[in-house]
C-alpha cells in the first residue's frame, strides 16, 4: 500500500533480535531507511545490557 515514490523510515534499537524483527516487518517495501539507536541512559545500560559505564 506504500506508493512507489515514497521511502519509509523506521527506527529500531540496536539489539540483534529487534533489528531482525524490524527487517521482517519491512520485507517487500520498495525503499526504506532504517535508523538504529543505542540508548545511553544509566537505567538502560544496567537493566538491559547488565553493564556499567566503565
Amino acid at each position: 500500500m506504500i506508493p512507489d515514490d515514497v521511502t519509509i523510515m523506521v527506527i529500531t534499537q540496536a539489539r540483534e533480535h529487534i533489528i531482525r524483527r524490524t527487517f521482517e516487518a519491512i520485507e517487500g517495501v520498495p525503499r526504506a531507511i532504517v535508523h538504529l539507536y543505542n540508548s545511553t541512559s544509566e537505567a538502560q545500560r544496567c537493566q538491559v545490557f547488565r553493564a556499567t559505564k566503565h
